[in-house]
């Protein structure tokens, strides 16, 4: 009994780190995405990268939060 319950644990410790890895995190879209449209994607965010209000909000000692990314950029435009 005490070998399945150690089973059972080390089996749900593995799905939870699974589920933390940025693989598993990714949402189904990701794997449906053709090439040129993950390319697209990784032009968009390396543009974004370049930015000024990314480059400013990488200053800050924290993360900014939906709304405030958006107002950044938005002030960029």
């Amino acid at each position: 009994m005490e070998q399945v319950a150690a089973v059972q644990q080390v089996d749900d410790e593995s799905e939870i780190i699974m589920a933390r890895h940025p693989h598993h995190l990714e949402g189904d879209s990701s794997r449906t995405l053709s090439p040129a449209q993950r390319y697209a994607s990784f032009q968009k965010a390396n543009k974004h990268r370049a930015s000024v209000a990314a480059r400013f909000a990488a200053t800050l000692p924290f993360d900014l939060d939906d709304f405030q990314t958006e107002a950044n950029d938005a002030l960029e435009a």
